[in-house]
């Protein structure tokens, strides 16, 4: 971009834009995007609070005229940024704004004393992966995101039996302490929108644990919307792989008794949204059917 270019786009800070701007704003800047991205105001408010984005400190580009121009969202986790969203306007894309407005962020992320920024972008997305590139952002790993109708899963799941196990449901606080406890031996760390100050603000979600003379063996955390039939696998740490598939079993049972009754009701599916490739619960997951229906680079840029 020119420093004519430049000259004609300002940068405020999204404070003083309320939960229904910053929502068309994104839903503009993500128009004709590789998925659809329709945020209503609810469902923005709950982006926002799940995913700790900072309406204060995101920054917003506009045109000297007043015209949108894009738009990047900041997380915030003690000293660690997260980009919630970044977006040009379908009007101001192809003139290198992207990588004005990038540079922005990560100059305004450093201000802020953070240590680290990082982010997700689709892997086809090969115009923004070269805009945070530039901007210093370094690949770390891929991510993936996994789905199979649940009756595809199910035949396999219930042929899996073979130790006496002890099942329950708990509260979201008691299977987030046993995943905290359990999770060491899975050696990947969840991604942002799986971590657990994600999970701790969520609702809807249920926890199952399947222990053996009390102690745990695994613990899933899942949230299952009857609307659209799919069961959101949020978290499943295991020592034992029999654990975890009883439990994917359970969820599977629950999510059936809850389908909403007639012809039209969707079917039930597993859904995970950006595991670490080759972690153990990507091969057990693979192992059961659920197949790759995208992919995210995750990036990290250090800001000390």
């Amino acid at each position: 971009m020119s420093e004519n270019i430049t000259g004609d786009f300002e940068i405020s800070h999204t404070g003083r834009m309320s939960i229904e701007q910053l929502a068309d704003a994104t839903n503009q800047t993500f128009a004709e995007y590789f998925v659809p991205v329709n945020f209503t105001i609810e469902s923005y408010a709950r982006y926002c609070r799940s995913h700790s984005l900072d309406l204060f400190q995101s920054l917003l580009a506009r045109h000297w005229d007043g015209r949108l121009a894009g738009l990047t969202m900041l997380g915030l986790r003690g000293e660690r940024g997260w980009c919630g969203g970044f977006g040009i306007t379908e009007e101001f894309r192809g003139n290198g704004l992207g990588n004005w407005l990038a540079g922005k962020l990560v100059e305004h992320a450093r201000s802020l004393g953070l240590a680290t920024l990082q982010l997700e972008v689709l892997y086809q997305n090969t115009k923004a992966l070269q805009t945070y590139q530039k901007a210093g952002f370094q690949t770390v790993r891929e991510l993936v995101f996994l789905s199979a109708p649940v009756s595809q899963v199910l035949e396999e799941l219930r042929a899996v039996h073979t130790v006496q196990l002890e099942i329950s449901e708990v509260s979201l606080e008691e299977a987030l302490h046993i995943a905290a406890r359990l999770e060491p031996a899975q050696g990947f760390e969840p991604c942002w929108q799986r971590e657990m100050a994600t999970l701790h603000t969520m609702t809807g979600l249920r926890g199952f644990v399947a222990r053996r003379g009390g102690n745990p063996l695994a613990v899933l955390i899942y949230q299952h919307t009857p609307e659209t039939g799919r069961i959101n696998i949020l978290n499943l740490t295991f020592y034992n792989e029999s654990a975890a598939k009883a439990l994917l079993e359970r969820a599977a049972v629950n999510s059936k008794i809850l389908r909403p009754k007639g012809e039209n009701a969707p079917e039930e599916h597993f859904y995970v949204l950006n595991e670490p490739e080759n972690s153990e619960l990507f091969l057990l997951l693979s192992q059961l059917g659920l197949q790759e229906t995208n992919r995210q680079v995750e990036m990290f840029i250090n800001l000390n």
